[in-house]
């Protein structure tokens, strides 16, 4: 298996995220090769902007979308071979690129590590698996923190009033296109939800 050797661009959706971004976009750029951060932003009304536009000048306005529209309005404004998705909440572990970037080769079309929660401390064990199974079937960390393939996706068209589950259907894609989707618990994004999904409940409901 080889490294990916050459930079690649990363995407992040953003709204109202000014307690997470800066943690999220520092550790993109300390554990990605970035060629071009592209934030798209769903009319924040908070200090979020101000924050993007001090790490990247590709900031886009998808003020009247949701993330399906988001995510799509980020694809076509990808120029590398492989990009990555990072949502704003999400602070990616030491050494991400390095680990997932070891898995490519021709049959891959996408690489994620999982989700961790940083409020989860007992049944930790069961809660790793149940994040591997959630990613394989359903592609939650995809888009949290993905490196994809796209030549995978290029072509896609998400629906527009889909508001949730686009990882899902950006997931589907993929594999019927034919490619493999790998995930490996050596990496992760450390997942910052807010206080009312701290909870199985609320996990659950979302």
């Amino acid at each position: 298996m080889k490294k990916l050797k050459i930079s690649c661009d990363v995407i992040v959706l953003t709204k109202n995220s000014q307690s997470t971004l800066e943690r999220c976009i520092q550790s993109i750029e300390r554990n990605v090769p970035i060629n071009k951060l592209i934030v798209i932003d769903g009319g924040s009304t908070d200090k979020t902007l101000e924050i993007a536009k001090q790490h990247t000048k590709y900031v886009v306005q998808n003020i009247n979308g949701n993330r399906s529209t988001a995510r799509q309005l980020g694809i076509r404004l990808v120029d590398t071979e492989w990009f990555v998705f990072v949502d704003s909440d999400v602070v990616l572990c030491h050494k991400w690129f390095e680990i997932v970037s070891k898995y490519i080769n021709p049959t891959i079309g996408a690489i994620s590590g999982i989700e961790y929660l940083p409020f989860i401390k007992k049944l930790f064990s069961l809660f790793e698996m149940a994040s591997v199974y959630l990613t394989s079937v359903r592609g939650i960390a995809l888009t949290q923190n993905g490196l994809i393939r796209t030549d995978a996706i290029r072509d896609i068209n998400i629906p527009n009033d889909l508001h949730w589950f686009e990882d899902y259907y950006i997931l589907k894609h993929i594999r019927n296109k034919g490619y493999k989707y790998v995930i490996t618990k050596n990496a992760y994004g450390m997942h910052f939800r807010p206080e009312k999904w701290w909870g199985i409940s609320g996990i659950l409901k979302d």
